[in-house]
């Protein structure tokens, strides 16, 4: 038998780290219990001297510390009382950005005292995320400097999601006195339920992608490797899988406003085609056939990962209705300032009646509610996230002559060409 060499088993050790983490974090303790082992696990798993959790107070502008391990009473005292963007863990707290600092105390942006004080040298610390928000810190601190390398800054944040989600169920706090007061007067009991199943659901999904993403850096030393591709599909429908649940929260508890629409040129023949390809080996599967009738190039004005959502949810769909050796079309065309695209199946076709229900949140046809299982919230969210790119959306259908799904795009403007 070969040895392991050292890299591999400290890869095998942080494997097992971020599955250990993930268990924990998906266990029935309570919360102080879990971040009691949590920062025991860092410290021991990472061979660090010093962890900390520290949450953000967004209405109040600053940082929290809420459980730490290898502090002194002053350090505690000095990085509990932290500002939003004061230093590097206001920074990153701020930014989004992870960071790192081989020598705090040759660096001027490292502002606090104590940890020099206390022999620390080398410091690292990356966002806690959780539905696009960030929650607060994950810090660490050694006194070795140089101590901490970018594949450690990798797992970490690999760790750090699934702590965020921990934290989002445990601590409401961080959303601020405004939001809480809101949701406390709207939650209902299926609100709470959604809510609920969202999160028990993100915190093992978390894991998967994190762990993913971490098998993606070691497989991509061989770029041949047939496994390379496989692993980026895992990591990619892992990842839309949890935007849908984020967004299943934010539907259920009626916060439109929460999707957030990032503008910007996207090349959607481009988006369209990659979508495509996506669906290949399913509508192979069921020996379905895809005609494309996009031009080579068509730019639009709109949130590329939102109009990925749209093409996936649509397109879904009609592989899920078409029957085997059915056809889909996917065809796309500007129309004066507007960009029509249209996702036509060959499938069972809709009723007129059932038509102007599809896109109400949690309706299905009757005759598929046993055929295909789920919560009726594709058509929904399409519809929101359409109409929130300032377009329109509708179906064509006749019963035995299958269903036309289409919307409209605002084009790009000439000044944004």
């Amino acid at each position: 038998m070969v040895p392991l060499s050292h890299e591999s088993q400290r890869s095998d050790a942080y494997f097992s780290l971020l599955d250990r983490v993930s268990n924990l974090v998906s266990s029935s303790l309570e919360t102080e219990e879990v971040f009691v082992q949590l920062l025991d696990m860092l410290v021991s798993g990472l061979k660090v001297d010093a962890c900390c959790v520290q949450l953000l107070n967004p209405e109040k502008q600053k940082l929290t510390l809420v459980a730490h391990r290898g502090f002194t009473t002053e350090m505690a005292n000095e990085v509990g009382s932290l500002k939003l963007g004061q230093g590097l863990i206001g920074k990153v707290a701020l930014t989004g950005e992870p960071l790192m600092s081989p020598d705090v105390a040759a660096d001027p942006n490292f502002v606090l005292l104590t940890p020099i004080q206390a022999g620390f040298r080398s410091f690292m610390a990356v966002p806690m995320r959780c539905g696009g928000k960030i929650l607060g810190v994950l810090g660490l601190y050694d006194r070795t400097p140089n101590r901490f390398t970018e594949y450690e800054g990798k797992l970490l944040s690999a760790i750090s999601a699934c702590i965020a989600v921990a934290v989002d169920r445990a601590f409401p706090l961080h959303r601020g006195e405004t939001e809480k007061a809101r949701l406390i007067s709207s939650i209902s009991e299926k609100q709470e339920f959604l809510s609920a199943l969202s999160h028990e659901l993100q915190t093992p999904l978390t894991a998967l992608i994190a762990s993913a993403g971490l098998l993606a850096e070691e497989l991509e030393k061989e770029p041949s490797d047939s496994r390379v591709r496989l692993i980026q599909n895992v990591l990619h429908s892992a990842s839309n899988l949890q935007n849908r649940l984020a967004e299943l929260l934010d539907l259920s508890q009626a916060k439109t406003a929460h999707f957030r629409i990032r503008r910007k040129a996207v090349d959607f023949s481009a988006l369209a085609r990659k979508v495509a390809e996506e669906f290949s080996p399913l509508m192979k599967e069921k020996g379905q056939s895809l005609v494309m009738k996009v031009p080579a190039t068509v730019i639009v004005t709109a949130d590329e990962q939102r109009l990925e959502q749209i093409l996936l949810n649509l397109l879904a769909n009609a592989v899920k209705f078409t029957p085997r050796g059915g056809q889909i079309t996917f065809r796309a065309k500007e129309d004066k300032a507007d960009l029509i695209v249209e996702v036509q199946d060959t499938g069972p076709g809709i009723p007129r009646e059932e038509q102007l229900k599809l896109f109400r949140p949690y309706y299905r046809i009757p005759a598929d509610r046993h055929r295909f299982p789920g919560l009726g919230l594709g058509l929904a969210i399409t519809k929101q996230l359409v109409e929130l790119h300032s377009g329109k959306i509708w179906v064509e259908s006749e019963p035995g002559k299958g269903s036309t799904f289409a919307f409209s795009l605002p084009l790009v403007s000439s000044k944004a060409k």
